[in-house]
């Protein structure tokens, strides 16, 4: 490429730097005539995996930790001056020539578009500036700021000179091994120049949760152990972004290639007992005709939602509330897990969602879903809680309608959480089965911090619609929107029950968990 090419690839019109820039040209090409990386096909500087730790740049809100898939950072506050700086010490190792402008100037326009057609970093000529250039092993600076930035005794670059010869190896572009999250918004310079500059990846991250989109999650799984960067307001807690960084690059993916059960998908599910037919649509055919049964009903909410994000479901009654105390005296029946297994196996060849419920009379909820925590290793199987059985000491089931204190779902969902943390499990479902205010005490008080939950309360009334219209609407009043809803149509006890279509023009808003007895 000639130097008059190279010059107009930089831009028409580029300021003439300093005096001192001019009278600096030949001691960069000395650089270049020694062996420096400022060469004809020498990669100039690099995003190699490097350890940072603790705030990137003071007062930028950054921070950076390191976990199994490589290292994370974030930089939340995007206008702070030291911002820049925080920026390239998460995305470059080493650069020997960096564009220096002030932000603001009436060059940064044209030093943006040098630095991007040199592909180096950008950075403001502020008092971090000559630690970061330390740093970075920087040979040369194209100065922006007439000589005004502290760059030691670095050779200076005119801006828009005679040096297209000397600069010939620079790349105008480069691949990285860097991934970047923002959360949709446009980055402001100089932190766009910057990821161009480290030819980063840049991948959306709605509401700073890499797991809301399927696109994210093939991105970051392409690139298992590229840095990472969360840039924006919401990625504050860098320890939580490195939990779900690498829970999307190891955890077995949903059929669509998504990870949370229930964002922006619907599940339609058969419920019942494999052991007892009288208890739901699901018992009443084998675990394969129950396959061939849901992939149908879920096919006809495809349709009438014109959607193909509806996936279905099996919800099996792992513990039967019962009419005796049995052997351990809590009138709930437990179901072998090995009886439960085949039918989970069905559905994990069949693409199905799992949920295994609790009807436990006077049993500690804990107590009872630990009996399934085999089970519940499988990465598509939930947990359902359903308080209409749970018993004070001394009752009897059907007397009355139970409930369950907050504390006990806390310490359920707890456990939960760290059953899939330390099995490095995608996010499960957590059902709460409701259709009375005062099944679930303090409801209130419900711990939705878990990230490893998607919580679902399921209003399974049963009798006619308008019954069944005023509890939804009852159970819907102040629930976090954090919480999912469920909806349940009952075979027998519905009068009438709903189709598919009534069920969407009806329940509203349309529930993420539609369940069949």
């Amino acid at each position: 490429m000639t130097t008059d090419s190279r010059a107009a690839a930089y831009g028409e019109g580029m300021a003439q730097g300093s005096e001192a820039a001019l009278s600096r040209r030949t001691a960069l090409a000395g650089i270049a005539a020694g062996g420096g990386t400022a060469v004809a096909g020498a990669i100039l500087l690099s995003n190699q995996r490097h350890d940072v730790t603790g705030d990137l740049g003071r007062g930028s809100g950054t921070a950076a930790v390191t976990v199994s898939t490589g290292r994370v950072h974030t930089l939340t506050k995007l206008t702070s001056p030291t911002a820049p700086y925080a920026a390239s010490r998460a995305l470059f190792s080493t650069a020997d020539v960096v564009v220096v402008a002030d932000p603001g100037s009436p060059q940064f326009a044209a030093a943006v578009a040098q630095a991007r057609a040199m592909g180096v970093p950008l950075l403001p000529g502020g008092a971090p500036l000559r630690a970061e250039l330390d740093r970075l092993r920087v040979r040369a600076v194209v100065d922006f700021t007439a000589g005004a930035a502290q760059i030691g005794d670095r050779p200076l670059l005119s801006p828009g000179g005679d040096q297209g010869e000397l600069l010939a190896g620079f790349p105008a572009k480069r691949t990285g091994s860097t991934v970047v999250l923002t959360t949709g918004d446009e980055l402001p310079e100089p932190l766009a120049t910057l990821v161009a500059a480290a030819g980063a990846t840049l991948l959306s991250a709605p509401g700073g949760d890499p797991r809301r989109s399927v696109k994210t999650i093939a991105g970051l799984r392409e690139a298992p152990t590229a840095t990472v960067l969360g840039v924006g307001t919401r990625f504050t807690d860098v320890k939580r972004l490195a939990r779900r960084v690498r829970t999307v690059r190891t955890v077995p993916l949903l059929p669509d290639g998504g990870i949370l059960p229930l964002h922006r998908r619907r599940m339609i599910a058969l419920y019942g007992s494999p052991l007892t037919p009288s208890l739901g649509m699901l018992g009443e055919q084998d675990a394969q005709a129950s396959v061939a049964r849901v992939t149908a009903l879920t096919q006809e909410y495809r349709t009438v939602l014109e959607s193909d994000a509806v996936f279905p479901a099996f919800e099996l009654i792992a513990t039967v509330a019962a009419a005796a105390p049995g052997a351990d005296g809590t009138y709930s029946a437990p179901t072998d897990p090995a009886d439960l297994l085949p039918w989970i196996e069905v559905a994990e060849h069949s693409g199905i969602y799992c949920v295994l419920d609790l009807q436990p009379g006077n049993a500690d909820l804990l107590d009872q879903a630990k009996k399934y925590a085999d089970l519940l290793t499988h990465p598509w199987v939930g947990l359902a809680i359903d308080p209409e059985w749970k018993l004070l000491p001394g009752e009897r089931p059907l007397t009355r309608i139970g409930h369950v204190e907050i504390e006990e779902v806390n310490r359920v969902a707890a456990w939960l959480a760290d059953l899939v943390r330390q099995h490095n499990l995608p996010p499960k479902i957590l059902t709460l089965h409701q259709f009375q205010l005062q099944m679930i005490r303090d409801r209130d008080q419900l711990d939705l911090d878990h990230d490893e939950l998607q919580v679902v309360v399921h209003v399974d009334g049963s009798g006619s619609q308008p019954q069944k219209q005023a509890t939804w609407n009852v159970i819907r009043e102040d629930l976090s929107p954090r919480i999912y809803l469920g909806w349940k149509n009952f075979e027998d006890e519905d009068s009438p029950m709903l189709t598919v279509a009534e069920t969407v023009a009806t329940v509203q808003p349309t529930p993420s968990f539609i369940s069949y007895q």
